[in-house]
């Protein structure tokens, strides 16, 4: 049996340039009509010991959820996205976040997600 996949190449959603998809600017809390939210970028993701550390584009005042999953193929029983703590609010234009998972977590997949 042969499977094809079609995909099409990420192109501006908008004026101002950004490739992010709308399903994908919905599912992480921005609106994709407000040429104004969208979501930041990822600025670095780094490991030292145990501890992962996170810093990305934030938006002073907004709160913000930072999400983990083992694993993000489709239909996968561990693809399911989790708290990895309580939504915080951000002050700066730029956020860090810490996390240190547990020794016998071998792969953990990270997305950071704007609160209504």
């Amino acid at each position: 049996m042969v499977g094809v996949v079609a995909l099409r190449p990420l192109r501006p959603r908008r004026a101002g340039g950004t490739s992010y998809f709308d399903t994908s600017e919905v599912e992480l809390g921005y609106d994709p009509a407000d040429p104004n939210s969208h979501p930041g970028r990822i600025v670095s993701i780094s490991k030292n010991g145990n501890e992962v550390a996170l810093r990305w584009e934030s938006a002073p005042g907004v709160r913000y959820a930072v999400e983990g999953a083992s694993d993000i193929l489709p239909g996968s029983p561990s693809a399911a996205w989790g708290a990895l703590a309580p939504p915080f609010l951000t002050f700066t234009n730029l956020t860090s976040w810490t996390d240190a998972p547990p020794v016998d977590v071998l792969r953990r997949y990270y997305r950071v997600r704007k609160e209504p």
